[in-house]
């Protein structure tokens, strides 16, 4: 239902508090129902000089890291989701669509702190998934044929059913695992950001995925749009058997 989904756009300090602080939001919501977690971020990240990652709030000067949200606490709020009891079945899956060097795309995000290394992902439980749109002193790149992150675009063209496909290593069964879908964003990110983007990932429990469409009302159109894209950069793989055998 709409009550378990939060959608923040140009969220500030105040949002990510709401949502992720102890006691708050996120908790409360994990308390009262056993239903799956997903969590999507998508912005600026920068470091600090002990390496520590931080999400950047609008209307925040990134040089103050009061005005900045630690991304360890959305880990710990994950973890809180994971241990609660009552979603000791739960699925916990996050995803980063940030960089936390201090550069972006379009410049420094922190004048005169560029090209920093940040920590990588930390997380005291295994079952958790995250990730993230690249490692350490990384960069996260646009898809610019479609105007979204490499990241995001390399997600959901995996989740309409490309990650399943066995010219790049799926099974072909109709789902879409979380092994399947962590290898496709391995393999399309370098490619669709067209820089060698590499996300950070750590796989946590293992779960499926129906494959959906990226455009709901053209499934077909999306699909095969993903295919010649991602084919057209990598001409190692042949999309066309696939798309034929799920009747595309």
């Amino acid at each position: 239902s709409s009550s378990n989904i939060k959608h923040l756009n140009n969220a500030i300090i105040s949002d990510f508090q709401a949502v992720f602080d102890e006691g708050r939001w996120l908790d409360q919501q994990v308390q009262r129902t056993k239903g799956n977690v997903l969590v999507y971020i998508s912005g600026h990240g920068v470091p600090d000089s002990e390496q520590n990652a931080y999400f950047v709030p609008i209307r925040t000067d990134p040089s103050y890291p009061a005005g900045l949200y630690p991304r360890s606490k959305v880990v710990a709020a994950l973890e809180r989701a994971k241990r609660y009891q009552a979603g000791r079945d739960r699925r916990v899956l996050a995803l980063f669509d940030s960089c936390f060097s201090g550069d972006s795309s379009e410049g420094a995000v922190t004048p005169g702190k560029t090209g920093l290394p940040s920590q990588a992902i930390k997380s005291n439980l295994d079952e958790i998934t995250i990730i993230s749109a690249t490692q350490s002193k990384g960069i996260a790149y646009p898809d610019e044929d479609l105007g979204i992150s490499a990241l995001t675009s390399g997600f959901l063209q995996g989740l309409a059913g490309l990650a399943d496909a066995p010219s790049v290593g799926g099974d072909g069964n109709g789902q879409v695992s979380s092994v399947e879908l962590i290898d496709y964003i391995r393999r399309s990110v370098p490619l669709l950001s067209k820089r060698g983007q590499k996300p950070d990932m750590r796989s946590g429990e293992a779960f499926s995925f129906t494959p959906y469409a990226i455009e709901p009302l053209k499934p077909k159109l999306a699909v095969q749009d993903g295919a010649r894209r991602w084919s057209k950069l990598s001409k190692a793989y042949d999309f066309g058997e696939d798309l034929r055998e799920l009747g595309l």
